[in-house]
């Protein structure tokens, strides 16, 4: 027994079907493999058009935030630069398969919030003083 009635069905849902379709290869349905693969593909216009939308949003709101931290009188003014390229190279790394380009968006995104959480921190110290 198949997980979608026809080839109509298949193309609706198949955006957010993984965790069914795991259930039912798990259940024994050899349909289920093709199904993920299909959800998860580029040529999904519902996967690749949210996926875009959300790496978008990422990086737009990444630059607000960097500009934010620029511009606050209490946070460094560099700690905003490795945070928006954290959130750049993590984006990028998904449509380059890199790996690479995804941990050092990591290390990144630690740095800046390492360098942010110290500095409220050490003011925090300092103004109870």
């Amino acid at each position: 027994m198949g997980i979608c009635r026809n080839d109509n069905d298949n193309r609706r849902g198949r955006t957010f079907v993984a965790p069914i379709a795991g259930r039912a290869y798990l259940n024994g349905d050899a349909n289920a493999i093709k199904i993920i693969a299909d959800s998860v593909a580029v040529s999904n216009s519902s996967a690749f058009l949210i996926a875009g939308l959300a790496g978008l949003f990422s990086v737009i709101g990444s630059i607000l935030f960097a500009i934010a931290i620029w511009q606050s009188q209490q946070l460094p003014k560099w700690s905003g630069v490795p945070y928006f390229l954290a959130i750049l190279l993590s984006f990028l790394s998904a449509p380059f398969f890199s790996f690479i380009l995804g941990l050092l968006g990591g290390v990144l995104l630690l740095t800046s919030g390492v360098w942010i959480a110290a500095n409220v921190l050490r003011s925090k110290t300092t103004m109870m003083n």
